[in-house]
């Protein structure tokens, strides 16, 4: 190409403003002595609108302070600062609307007086993009923690899940162990509820869980751990509790289970509780110790159950009634 079309200012300024990227000259003063079309079309200027301008125009009412602070900062000692690596801020049209931009920086020097190149990009599709994209992640996330909750949920009673018992169950024996502090257990049946339910329907049926695990949650501390088992069964983790206070407890919930306006007939539960008291638990090789708890509570519901039912028995008393067995 010949040399003298680089002499050409209306050449020069066919290629700037055929520049996608819009690029606005400021010198020292903060004043605008260039834009292109891309500058002034971002903007929402007319050609040449901008020139003579302070570059504050351009920039949002409330950052015009830090903006001249910095752009004197920059004269004092200039240097380049490429797209990719500007700083991410919010740019204002002629309207007064803000748009994210980023933007980039050449220092140019002419006649001993410093000038700098603004290269400017709106991010508004960017961000929206990535505000979308955060939303999902969020929207994501939220779900998981949904479909987790619901893994541990039992979906009738929205008591937590035998596996959700299970976890808890081990938790609570290991800090209570830590502790030294003593956990019991409350297993509890629902007497002769097969009978009841083949009576009365399921939905009636259905109904009496829904209000079980009512009255237990009403009638526990909020450090107690309610599960439902599986069927008829509940079971009740106390955490820093021992044996007598355990068995209050189950004497509580049987008189209010008792007392219960029932829609169809009136209903008893039969209670098994343990304790596990710390560190004067002998070690077991076959058994944790949370099976060992649940254990010892189920033996005690059954024999509450073989019993008679409708009463409370913990695991200790079972070995004074039968000391050899």
């Amino acid at each position: 190409m010949p040399a003298e079309y680089f002499n050409d200012d209306q050449f020069f300024r066919q290629i700037v403003d055929a520049s996608p990227a819009a690029m606005i000259l400021v010198d020292q003063n903060g004043s605008i002595c260039f834009s292109n079309l891309a500058a002034d079309t971002l903007f929402g200027y007319s050609e040449g609108e901008l020139l003579g301008e302070q570059i504050e125009i351009l920039v949002p009412q409330d950052a015009h302070l830090r903006h001249q602070q910095e752009r004197a900062e920059f004269f004092r000692h200039p240097q380049a600062r490429a797209m990719g690596s500007g700083r991410f801020l919010h740019a204002r049209r002629q309207d007064g609307s803000r748009f994210p931009a980023e933007i980039g920086l050449s220092p140019i020097k002419q006649n001993d007086q410093w000038f700098v190149l603004s290269l400017v990009i709106d991010l508004t599709l960017l961000k929206q993009a990535e505000d979308r994209i955060s939303f999902l992640a969020r929207e994501l996330e939220q779900a998981n923690e949904q479909l987790a909750q619901l893994a541990l949920t039992d979906s009738l009673t929205r008591l937590n899940n035998r596996r959700a018992f299970d976890e808890q169950l081990d938790i609570q024996v290991r800090l209570m162990k830590r502790m030294g502090r003593p956990i019991s257990l409350l297993v509890i049946d629902l007497d002769g509820f097969k009978r009841y339910n083949d009576r009365y329907g399921h939905l009636t049926g259905d109904q009496v869980l829904k209000s079980m695990a009512s009255l237990l949650s009403n009638s526990v501390r909020n450090s107690d751990i309610i599960a439902r088992y599986g069927g008829e069964e509940f079971v009740v983790i106390l955490p820093d509790t021992a044996g007598p206070a355990a068995m209050q407890l189950a004497e509580r919930l049987r008189l209010a289970v008792r007392a219960h306006p029932w829609e169809a007939d009136e209903l008893t539960i039969s209670l098994g509780a343990a304790t596990l008291t710390f560190p004067t638990l002998s070690s077991d090789a076959e058994q944790d110790d949370g099976s060992r708890l649940f254990s010892e509570a189920d033996q005690a519901l059954y024999y509450s159950k073989s019993s008679g039912r409708d009463r409370a028995t913990h695991f200790s008393e079972i070995n004074k009634a039968y000391p050899n067995s």
